[in-house]
């Protein structure tokens, strides 16, 4: 097989073939069910939203009404589904006697046509008071 052949193959292949994209995505230490701060890096928040986002449960208010400022809708504009999801983050509620499912989260839009998530939101999980722990990264 000649080279010319192959060229343009493999230039087909490298356009068809995109890289997941990630916005608004740092690192954020959340407090978890002890009150202690516990850091989650950038990348690790990124595994944690492309691994729980097809399990979890989409939300009932869609994206356009839940990031309803200009701010939020410049930083999480709604998706074709106009959906978001809520995506446990395991490493602030490890430990909680009651397991996941208490704030200890982060709500992510994905976006299908350009394989992009979005972080939207986080929240530490659920304090002795009954509030959600305070993040230090406020995500409005």
């Amino acid at each position: 097989m000649q080279l010319t052949n192959l060229l343009p193959a493999a230039v087909l292949l490298a356009s068809t073939t995109s890289a997941t994209t990630f916005k608004n995505f740092q690192d954020i230490s959340c407090k978890a069910w002890n009150e202690t701060y516990v850091k989650v890096t950038k990348e690790e928040l990124q595994k944690v939203v492309q691994n729980g986002y097809a399990t979890a449960r989409v939300t009932e208010t869609g994206a356009s009404v839940y990031f309803n400022t200009p701010d939020q809708r410049k930083k999480c504009p709604p998706n074709s589904e106009n959906n978001f999801k809520w995506i446990d983050v395991p490493q602030w509620s490890e430990g909680y006697p009651k397991g996941p499912g208490f704030g200890a989260s982060v709500a992510a839009i994905y976006y299908k046509e350009t394989d992009t998530y979005a972080l939207c939101r986080n929240m530490g999980n659920v304090q002795p008071n009954g509030y959600a722990g305070l993040c230090d990264v406020y995500s409005p």
